[in-house]
């Protein structure tokens, strides 16, 4: 069976080609490519005529990719910037009549879900419960689970584009936003607070695109390496190193931030509030390291349906 998955997010628009044939999973295709769905209309519910002329382009794109491949089946999903915007079902019907692209909204129980099998698809669980972290532009997913299963998941609509409209103010990041931003996100973050408490997670896994340019990062320029561009490898940092990033991230303008090794362009602006809640996070649970997953939501999609069903 061969699948085309699309990946709708509030940043970045995601497609994989994948088939299963004698029981082996074999990615054939990926593209990625920012959207910003979210921009100028996520502080007001609304998707903007700007950004939904670029996720028909996109999409059309992607259509053509899907057709060369002559899939037997295509799944799109889209989370926070659509499933909050008020003309978010207008959108997903206007992508229907001009690619034929049939998107559902999914709930932010849904999303955390998919992004637990894009976890357990690509890092080894064991019967020790992980703290699981998703960053998105419009939802931040946190999902406490092990080897056998969920435990417990939330998704919180504190995502990387809203903190961005929020308390980037200024840049580099005042002191009183970057403050404000820790004591909005405590308050927003109450019930996973709570759980960490009752469960005691062992180690924190990160997915999605503020941990995958954190990898970039450290690998280049701390570690000075190299990109490391294996898809399958989980990687490990230190907090010891993230914290000299996170520092960078605070304190360099972006002209500058764009010139440090591994730094993804497009993630300038939105990796500094990202990190900010990362770093919250962290010290929160005393972790002394985390680890970066290479699957997400889009993972977890293939595996729901070349795997599970």
């Amino acid at each position: 069976m061969r699948i085309a998955v699309l990946d709708l997010g509030t940043n970045t628009f995601h497609l994989i080609i994948a088939e299963r044939t004698q029981g082996e999973i074999r990615i054939l295709q990926r593209e990625s490519e920012f959207v910003w769905l979210g921009k100028g209309g996520i502080d007001k519910g609304i998707i903007t005529p700007e950004a939904e002329t670029r996720a028909l382009q996109t999409l059309t794109r992607y259509k053509e990719i899907i057709n060369l491949h002559r899939v037997d089946k295509i799944e799109g999903t889209a989370t926070s910037a659509i499933r909050n915007a008020r003309n978010g079902e207008e959108i997903l019907r206007r992508i229907k009549e001009e690619t034929g692209l049939k998107i559902r909204s999914i709930d932010g129980d849904e999303e955390a879900k998919l992004i637990y099998y894009g976890i357990d698809f690509s890092v080894p669980l064991d019967r020790h419960p992980a703290l699981i972290m998703d960053i998105g532009g419009g939802s931040v997913e946190f999902i406490l689970g092990n080897e056998e299963g969920i435990l417990w998941k939330q998704s919180f609509e504190i995502g990387a584009q809203r903190l961005l409209s929020k308390f980037g103010n200024e840049d580099p990041m005042a002191p009183e936003d970057l403050d404000g931003l820790h004591e909005y996100v405590r308050q927003s973050l109450q019930p996973l607070l709570e759980q960490i408490k009752i469960v005691k997670p062992r180690r924190l896994i990160g997915s999605a695109g503020t941990f995958d340019t954190l990898k970039k990062i450290h690998v280049q320029a701390i570690c000075g390496l190299p990109s490391v561009e294996d898809e399958e490898l989980a990687y490990d940092i230190p907090v010891q190193d993230y914290q000299k990033i996170h520092q960078m991230f605070l304190t360099l303008p972006r002209q500058d931030r764009l010139q440090i090794p591994g730094m993804i362009v497009q993630r300038a602006d939105v990796i500094v509030v990202a990190s900010a809640l990362l770093d919250f996070v962290l010290k929160q649970t005393g972790f002394q390291q985390f680890t970066i997953a290479s699957g997400s939501l889009r993972e977890g999609l293939v595996y729901k349906h070349l795997v599970l069903t």
